[in-house]
């Protein structure tokens, strides 16, 4: 549940009996100012945008309690206020923008779109590009394969995505059988002759995401400014290029 006039959510544990036995407050932050860290991968989404090309997605991954909500506020708010693009919030569970009638002064210009007590996130998702013209579209928490089909149907008609999932480094996504068809996925290859076949992995396709955040706690965060690299270095057993900010 969250708080009407701010981004604090309160959750119930309940025993066996569904007695509430005991309550999480997660306090949820607006820190205006924190994307200027990350200002120029927000200028690539919007100036991407602007171009109409395919890329220029951002996702940002890290753990639970690392901050990625934080910053995905502020990268909304300077996308519709800084960069004047139209911004959908897709915000089934009022993570981003509180628990208000009214969207949390957070995102900035940016609408939020909460959906019915009946719609799933992805239908909510496919309703915003269907019906209000976003340039970009936000969602917090991408985590089923639904919501991961319904993202890249967004990106493959030219509307940027900014959105959050949980793990910990790009490597780890890629062994996600769900998650890693945003990062342009893998298959195995067969490959030499019948006597000496090996095989090895590849990427299936470009990523949905071009640019990726690596948040791995609130002082470190490693760059992959571009995802298709870094996911063919991996599955070709080197080091990816990472900028650390």
């Amino acid at each position: 549940m969250g708080v009407s006039g701010c981004l604090h959510r309160i959750s119930a544990l309940k025993d066996r009996q569904g007695d509430v036995c005991g309550l999480t407050y997660r306090i949820g932050r607006h820190i205006p100012g924190l994307a200027d860290t990350v200002i120029d991968l927000v200028m690539k989404v919007a100036e991407h945008n602007a171009a109409g090309r395919d890329s220029g997605s951002l996702l940002l991954l890290g753990p639970p309690g690392a901050g990625k909500t934080t910053l995905l506020r502020d990268i909304t708010r300077q996308l519709a206020d800084i960069f004047h693009k139209v911004v959908i919030v897709v915000d089934t569970s009022d993570e981003i923008a509180g628990g208000g009638r009214m969207a949390h002064e957070c995102i900035g210009r940016a609408r939020r779109m909460g959906g019915t007590a009946h719609q799933s996130k992805y239908e909510v998702l496919e309703e915003a590009v269907a019906n209000h013209g976003p340039e970009v579209v936000v969602i917090d928490e991408i985590g089923n394969a639904k919501e991961v089909a319904a993202v890249k149907d967004i990106a493959q008609r030219g509307v940027k995505m900014v959105a959050t999932v949980h793990g910990t480094t790009l490597q780890h996504m890629l062994e996600n059988p769900v998650l890693n068809p945003l990062v342009g996925g893998k298959q195995k290859m067969v490959i030499g002759d019948l006597a000496a076949r090996q095989t090895r992995s590849e990427r299936c396709e470009a990523p949905t995401f071009s640019t990726i955040v690596e948040i791995r706690d609130r002082q470190n965060w490693y760059i992959h400014q571009d995802v298709a690299a870094s996911v063919d270095d991996i599955l070709n057993g080197s080091v990816p290029s990472t900028e650390s900010r």
